[in-house]
C-alpha cells in the first residue's frame, strides 16, 4: 500500500521520511496515552440497556455449556431459530462479570476502550503521523465516540477491525505467517460482532487497489489473503447463513431503535464541532498535494465513514479510519508538530471531552435510573414466576435480572423478533383490548409501565381502570401492576394512582387519608420513590390544612396550620431536586401562602408560570391575596 513515508513530495521538509520517524520510544508513549486516555473516557456508569442482554445470554451459554439454537430468554419469540452472531463476546462479558461483578464488566469495558484508542493512535504512526498528532486525533475522536464507549461488542469488533487493518497496511508481501494471522483476526472477529463482512471487503480491497510496482506473484499473495481471510469468517457455528443474520441488521424493522438514528446534530455543540472536524479535515487532507494519490486510504475512509453517516452506532469506526487519516494528514506541516500546538490541541480536546455527556463522571458499574430494579425485586421477592410485560428498554435487564424465574416478553435483539415480534408489542402499547387479548395468549404475571413514558399512557389507562388489574408497586419511574386474582396477600394501592396528575388527592373522603399515609410511606421506602413520596405527601398535607388546588381555593385560610409545614417542606423538597416541573412549583407557591410566606410564595408563582393555575395564582398574590399574618390568626 501506498503510505505517507514512501511519498516523499508530501512532507515540506528536504530530508528523507527515514529521518522524519519518530523514535520507537516516542511512538510508544503516544500509544501508550492514546490508550490511557481512551481508558478514562470510558470510566463511567453503563447506561447502555443491551448490555443486560448480552450478560444474559453469556450466562445462559456458561451454565450450560452450548450455544443456544433457539430462542428462550423473551416470551415473543421463544422457540424460533436463534444465531447468536456475538456468541463469544458475550461469554467474555459474562465471564468478567463472574469473577468480580460490575467491576468485571467496568474494566472489560475500559480496557476495551483503551485498545480502540491505543490501535488507532498506532495506525495513525503506521501513516506516517507524528506522535503527539496521532494522540490529538484521537483526542478529537473521543467527544464523538465516548456515549458509543459502553458494554458493546461494536468496541471489540472495531479493536479486531483495526488489527485487521494493521496487518493489512504492513511492508511487504503477506507471507504466511500474516496469511494466517489474518484468518485468525477474522475468524474472531465473526463470533464477537457483526461488523466481521468488513474483513473480505477490506481485504479485497488490497487486492484491488491502484498498483505501487507490486509484483505478480505479491498480487497472488494478497489474493491467497484475501481469500483466507473470508473463509476465515465462516468459522463460527452457523457457517455461511451467519451472513443473512447480519444483513438482517438493514432491515427497516431496526429504524425503531434510537441508536440506529442518523447524526443528531444540535444535541452537543461540542461534540457536533468535533464529529466535523474529524470528518472533514480527514476528506479534505486529500486534495492536498502529496495526497491525492492515497486512494487507498480514501477508500479505508470511505468504509468507515460512510455507514456513519447512515446511523450514529458506527461513530466509533472513526477511530479505524478518520482519526489516524487525519493525524497523517495534519503531520505534513511542520507548525502543528510543535509542542506548543500539540499542547493547545489537547487542552481544547480535553475540555470537550469533560463535556460530552456523561461529562466529567468517573465511576464504574452500572446506571439503573431506565431500569426498573426495584419493582423487579419486589417481583422476585414476592416468589412471582411468570412471563413479565415491560417497557421495551428494559427487556434486557428483565431477563438478566428476572430469569428464570421471570421471563421478560421482548429485548432490544431485533433481529430474533423481526417486525412482528414488534408489531405485537406495540399494538399492546396502542389498544388495550390488544393489551388484554395479548395476556390472554401469554398471561403475564407482572406488567410493568414507564411512568415517564407517554407511550404508556393508554395502557397505564386501562390497567387503573380494569379491575382484573391491581396497582401493587409505584416509585417515581415505574408502576407494576398484577392480575387481581395473584397473591391477593400482597399489598395494593387503593388510594394513590399511577398517573401523572396528582390533583385528585385534594377531593379524598377523609376517611382515606390514613390510608393514603400508609401508601405514600410504601413508595418512600421503595429506594427510588421520594419525588412521588414528597408530591403525594405535599399534596395530602394541603388537603388536611381544607385547600383545593384551583387558585380561587388555593388561598383560603388553613383549617390545621400543621398540615401547612408538612406540604411546604415536602414541596420544597420536590422543587428543589425538580424545579424544571412547574406544576411542583406551583404546589409549593400555594404551600408558602398558607403559611403565611407570601413574598417567597409570590416568586415561587412567578417561576412557574408555564402552568396556568401559576399565572393565576402569582395574579391574585400581587393583588394582595395573601396574608403574612395568617399563621397567628390560625
Amino acid at each position: 500500500m501506498v503510505r505517507l513515508e514512501d511519498r516523499k513530495d508530501s512532507i515540506d521538509d528536504p530530508r528523507s521520511p527515514g529521518d522524519l520517524r519518530p523514535s520507537w520510544r516516542r511512538m510508544a508513549v503516544a500509544v501508550a496515552a492514546a490508550s490511557v486516555l481512551g481508558g478514562l473516557a470510558a470510566a463511567y456508569p453503563s447506561s447502555d440497556p443491551d448490555a443486560w442482554f448480552h450478560l444474559s445470554l453469556g450466562r445462559q451459554m456458561a451454565e450450560t455449556g452450548g450455544i443456544p439454537a433457539t430462542e428462550s430468554a423473551c416470551a415473543v419469540s421463544e422457540g424460533r431459530p436463534f444465531a447468536n452472531h456475538e456468541w463469544l463476546y458475550d461469554l467474555g462479558l459474562w465471564e468478567a462479570w463472574d469473577l468480580a461483578g460490575p467491576a468485571g464488566t467496568t474494566a472489560l469495558r475500559i480496557v476495551l476502550a483503551g485498545l480502540l484508542t491505543g490501535l488507532s493512535a498506532a495506525f495513525a504512526l503506521r501513516l506516517g503521523a507524528g506522535p503527539g498528532l496521532a494522540v490529538v486525533a484521537v483526542l478529537l475522536a473521543l467527544p464523538v465516540v465516548r456515549p458509543y464507549l459502553d458494554l458493546r461488542p461494536h468496541v471489540a469488533g472495531y479493536a479486531l477491525a483495526l488489527v485487521f487493518v494493521h496487518l493489512l497496511w504492513a511492508r511487504g508481501r503477506p507471507g504466511i505467517g500474516r496469511i494466517l494471522a489474518l484468518g485468525l483476526v477474522a475468524a474472531v472477529w465473526a463470533n464477537v460482532h457483526g461488523s466481521f463482512p468488513l474483513a473480505p471487503i477490506l481485504a479485497g480491497m488490497r487486492v484491488l487497489r491502484p498498483g505501487t510496482g507490486e509484483s505478480t506473484r505479491d498480487r497472488v499473495a494478497w489474493g491467497v489473503a484475501a481469500l483466507a481471510a473470508a473463509a476465515a469468517t465462516l468459522a463460527n457455528p452457523w457457517g455461511p447463513l451467519l451472513y443473512a443474520t447480519v444483513a438482517h441488521h438493514g432491515m427497516p424493522v431496526h429504524r425503531m431503535a434510537t441508536e440506529w438514528a442518523s447524526w443528531d446534530f444540535g444535541a452537543s455543540i461540542a461534540r457536533d464541532a468535533c464529529f466535523l472536524a474529524l470528518t472533514a479535515g480527514a476528506l479534505a487532507g486529500f486534495l492536498a498535494r502529496g495526497r491525492r494519490g492515497a486512494l487507498d486510504e480514501l477508500a479505508l475512509l470511505g468504509v468507515f465513514l460512510v455507514p456513519v453517516l447512515g446511523s450514529e452506532k458506527f461513530v466509533p469506526g472513526l477511530l479505524v479510519a478518520s482519526a489516524p487519516i487525519l493525524a497523517a494528514h495534519l503531520s505534513r506541516w511542520r507548525v502543528l508538530r510543535s509542542p506548543v500546538a500539540i499542547g493547545a490541541a489537547s487542552a481544547v480536546l480535553c475540555a470537550a471531552v469533560a463535556v460530552v455527556p456523561p461529562g466529567t463522571s468517573a465511576a464504574g458499574g452500572f446506571s439503573y435510573v431506565e431500569q426498573p430494579r426495584e419493582a423487579l425485586a419486589f417481583a422476585r421477592d414476592a416468589g412471582l414466576r411468570g412471563r413479565v410485560f415491560h417497557p421495551f428498554i428494559a427487556g434486557g435487564y428483565v431477563g438478566f435480572a428476572g430469569l428464570p424465574e421471570l421471563q421478560p416478553f421482548i429485548d432490544g435483539r431485533l433481529y430474533i423478533h423481526d417486525a412482528d415480534g414488534v408489531a405485537t408489542y406495540t399494538k399492546a402499547l396502542q389498544d388495550y383490548d390488544g393489551f388484554r387479548s395479548l395476556h390472554a395468549r401469554f398471561g403475564f404475571v407482572a406488567v410493568i409501565v414507564d411512568r415517564q413514558d407517554a407511550g404508556f399512557g393508554i395502557l397505564g389507562d386501562g390497567l387503573s381502570r380494569d379491575p382484573a388489574f391491581r396497582l401493587a408497586w409505584l416509585d417515581d419511574r415505574f408502576a407494576m401492576w398484577l392480575p387481581s386474582a395473584l397473591r391477593q396477600d400482597l399489598p395494593g394501592f387503593r388510594i394513590l394512582r399511577a398517573g401523572t396528575d396528582p390533583r385528585y388527592l385534594f377531593d379524598l373522603p377523609d376517611d382515606d387519608l390514613a390510608r393514603a399515609d400508609e401508601e405514600v410511606a410504601r413508595v418512600r421506602a421503595s429506594g427510588r420513590g421520594e419525588e412521588t413520596g414528597w408530591l403525594a405527601g405535599g399534596l395530602l398535607g394541603l388537603r388536611r390544612a381544607g385547600l383545593s388546588w384551583a387558585p380561587a381555593d388555593a388561598l383560603r385560610p388553613p383549617i390545621r396550620r400543621a398540615g401547612c409545614v408538612d406540604a411546604a417542606t415536602d414541596l420544597g423538597l420536590l422543587v428543589s431536586r425538580r424545579p424544571d416541573v412547574p406544576m411542583f412549583g406551583y404546589f409549593h407557591a400555594v404551600a408558602l401562602a398558607c403559611m403565611g410566606r407570601c413574598d417567597e410564595a409570590q416568586a415561587a408563582a412567578e417561576g412557574a408560570r408555564a402552568f396556568p393555575d401559576a399565572r393565576d395564582l402569582a395574579g391574585r398574590l400581587a393583588a394582595g391575596a395573601c396574608s403574612p399574618e395568617v399563621l397567628d390568626r390560625h
